[in-house]
């Protein structure tokens, strides 16, 4: 039987004389010619009974009381984040069965739960001979909320151009961190400059003083500056044969004008066909200055300027 119960062992045979009980040899209190006793203690247990023809006989039982289990509760924190998951866990023999409750409903069988807030906990293991030991946790943990704050949607910037997140709490107790570091001018900073080479996702995770920590993300959107040629030589030797604007492709509604210094249009194109070969209509045009209109069609952004075609 399990620590803590009882058994009852009695005398059958009413003919004897005379009889005893004894634990481990030893003359049990109120032992002598008892019809039973309640045994609470693992022994060997002998009863001996004397009869009228003057003999002795003796029975043996031994009896083991087995242990209950351990049972202790424990979390892994006391204090709690807001969204910050605890660890409730049992420290109890290897080879219990488990069963948990959360405020009366039941709660899973292994050896933790997970919880973000404060409960009644209760455990219950069996050991593989079924004795039971119950244990109550009441967890209380002190919450922290956290700050509610976002991050203001960024500009569209040029490319490596700069521009500075200004609406990240700064607080002397708080430590900051952006990630990717890439283009930030100081990753540790509540409100740096950024000036990523190609639009970007930062994340900005915010600790305070507690350890308690928060997190924002900022989306850069970066347009690639153009490099414009100011010259080219169409003369088929394979070297600036064309004239190209790097990174035009990059803007889908891009409008690209060429006018002759008369003002009239010698070419006309678009991201899918960006090159000019120095021709109109197939014929060569000949070498001098002309004049280029870059239309963009991202906020009106626009380029001109002066390219010079030398034969």
């Amino acid at each position: 039987f399990c620590q803590g119960g009882a058994v009852e062992l009695t005398v059958e045979n009413g003919l004897t004389t005379g009889f005893s009980w004894t634990r481990n040899a030893i003359l049990l209190p109120n032992g002598q010619n008892a019809l039973r006793i309640t045994i609470r203690e693992t022994g060997t247990y002998t009863l001996t009974g004397s009869f009228p023809t003057c003999t002795r006989l003796q029975n043996q039982v031994q009896v083991t009381v087995q242990p209950l289990p351990t049972v202790t509760i424990k979390a892994s924190s006391q204090t709690l984040c807001q969204g910050d998951v605890a660890l409730i866990t049992v420290q109890t023999e290897v080879g219990n069965r488990l069963r948990w409750m959360r405020e009366g409903q039941e709660a899973g069988t292994g050896r933790s739960l997970t919880t973000t807030v404060g409960g009644t906990y209760s455990l219950t293991a069996t050991t593989p001979v079924g004795c039971t030991q119950t244990a109550t946790y009441l967890y209380s943990p002190i919450l922290y909320r956290l700050p509610a704050f976002r991050l203001a949607a960024a500009p569209t910037q040029w490319q490596n151009a700069g521009i500075v997140a200004g609406n990240a709490p700064e607080q002397p107790n708080y430590r900051y961190a952006w990630l990717p570091p890439l283009g930030v001018s100081n990753p540790t900073a509540a409100r740096p400059s950024f000036a990523p080479p190609e639009t970007t996702l930062y994340t900005l995770t915010i600790t305070d003083e507690r350890g308690c920590r928060y997190a924002d993300t900022l989306r850069i959107i970066v347009w690639p500056r153009l490099h414009v040629p100011s010259a080219f030589s169409p003369n088929g030797d394979g070297v600036n044969d064309v004239w190209e604007p790097v990174n035009l492709s990059r803007y889908p509604n891009a409008e690209c004008r060429i006018y002759n210094r008369w003002g009239e249009l010698v070419y006309e194109g678009r991201p899918a066909t960006p090159s000019f070969d120095g021709s109109l209509r197939g014929e060569p045009l000949p070498e001098g200055v002309y004049t280029y209109h870059i239309r963009l069609n991202i906020r009106e952004a626009e380029r001109h300027g002066i390219l010079t075609l030398i034969r």
